[in-house]
């Protein structure tokens, strides 16, 4: 892998791994899709524009086709499930800042507060959305978590 293009997706995905907080030996086996999730969205989203930025050319197909053997691959689709019950307005795949904003928030917080902190948000949502809600993040949790 280190000699194909993918090796940059992967790259990226460690340095912002390098930038997320919180992140502890224990917290991390027992929170990983909490971490994984947001880490690989957030690659997704940024990768085009830090590849220019280094002068680097790679087809977003090629790396697409990576992103299909991503092994937290059910992560990545729990925090967009997650991202679009709590902010239905900015879950559009177009909306790049909206969810920059989303993951880099998650990341910025310890790790062992981001379940927490998104079901704190959960249960704010009016009574109309709050059922569906709950559902999704109880589905999403239990796959984000080890409990």
């Amino acid at each position: 892998m280190a000699e194909t293009p993918a090796r940059w997706r992967t790259l990226i995905h460690e340095m912002i791994h390098a930038h997320s907080t919180g992140v502890l030996a224990g917290v991390y086996q027992r929170e990983k899709g909490w971490e994984e999730g947001p880490v690989e969205n957030l690659q997704r989203v940024l990768r085009q524009e830090i590849l220019q930025a280094v002068g680097v050319i790679v087809e977003d197909a090629v790396l697409s086709a990576d992103d299909r053997l991503f092994p937290y691959e059910k992560h990545v689709e729990d925090m967009e499930s997650l991202r679009a019950v709590l902010r239905p307005e900015d879950s559009s795949p177009d909306n790049r800042q909206a969810a920059i904003t989303f993951y880099r928030d998650l990341l910025s917080m310890p790790l062992e507060e981001r379940c927490a902190k998104v079901f704190a948000e959960v249960r704010k949502l009016p009574e109309q959305q709050l059922r569906a809600a709950m559902m999704v993040y109880a589905a999403c949790r239990r796959r984000l978590s080890v409990v």
